[in-house]
């Protein structure tokens, strides 16, 4: 009798043992998942980040493309400009001479 209530004795110590290894393992298995639960919204948080900085990125490619074309009809219309100034400037000195080839005729007719 006192082998056997040694015996239940020394079971109930190892179930003990057996519940708080389990208490345990439930505890670490519950800090894991914390843990996984908190890289998920952390990956979640940098998902949105990418994804907002991609928006971004082609808002960004999108203006640069509209400058690049906006710079270069700005480019053409002053090439324009200027082969218009270049062709008036010649009609100038064209005229301007022919004015004073006029005032020279004039004067001499005159005298």
């Amino acid at each position: 009798s006192g082998v056997l209530k040694a015996r239940q004795l020394v079971q109930g110590l190892a179930e003990l043992q057996r519940d708080e290894e389990s208490s345990d393992f439930l505890r670490s298995l519950e800090e894991s998942q914390r843990r996984c639960e908190s890289v998920n919204r952390e990956m979640v948080r940098q998902v949105q980040k990418h994804e907002e900085l991609v928006r971004a990125l082609a808002a960004l490619k999108d203006t640069n493309r509209r400058l690049v074309e906006q710079i270069r009809i700005q480019s053409d219309e002053i090439e324009t400009i200027s082969q218009q100034k270049a062709t008036d400037e010649q009609r100038l000195l064209l005229a301007n001479s022919r004015h004073d080839q006029d005032f020279s005729s004039s004067r001499l007719e005159a005298s």
